[in-house]
């Protein structure tokens, strides 16, 4: 029998913060961990699930009706008399939480208790899988390039802040 030689994680991990994640894997895990993922933990564990309130708690879209399936509870839509720009998202909130991931990470291989040569790991979704599921169909084209410009946007940021020697980032399809 042979010894797995490295470990690649995806999606969520049912434990209670990054922290727990980090610490449990690479407890479990050691020397077999090349990447690291925070796990997708709180409300982005429904993979694209954080998504919904985007675009539901966003003024710009009113909600239309819809058929109602796992990932299309009711279709949103740009309002009549709203110009879609990218100041229409505030934020999609993955920059936010690599960041504030990434910290608890390096504290952890500084500390010892992740290995030196693991790496920070990112998923992001592509553009199509929120604005597809969340977007009725009449208006996902025009949602789709403001949303992908916005998540280039937060992409930039997380390159920003996790240095290039610590950081894989995914697309999740």
């Amino acid at each position: 029998m042979t010894t797995p030689t490295g470990v690649h994680l995806v999606r969520s991990v049912p434990l209670s913060d990054s922290s727990e994640v980090f610490r449990t894997a690479g407890s479990i895990l050691g020397d077999r961990l090349l990447r690291m993922l925070d796990g997708e933990i709180g409300v982005r564990s429904n993979w694209i699930g954080s998504q919904f309130a985007v675009f539901y708690d966003n003024p710009i879209f009113e909600t239309v009706e819809g058929t109602q399936d796992a990932y299309r509870p009711f279709p949103s839509c740009v309002r009549k008399s709203a110009a879609l720009t990218e100041d229409s998202f505030s934020t999609l909130g993955y920059a936010e939480a690599a960041v504030a991931s990434y910290r608890v990470f390096a504290q952890l291989k500084e500390s010892r208790d992740l290995p030196s040569r693991v790496w920070f790991q990112l998923s992001l979704p592509t553009p199509l899988a929120p604005v597809s599921s969340f977007v009725a169909l009449t208006d996902r084209a025009v949602v789709a390039t403001v949303y992908e410009s916005v998540m280039i946007s937060e992409l930039a940021e997380i390159i920003e802040a996790i240095p290039r020697n610590e950081r894989a980032i995914l697309w999740d399809m």
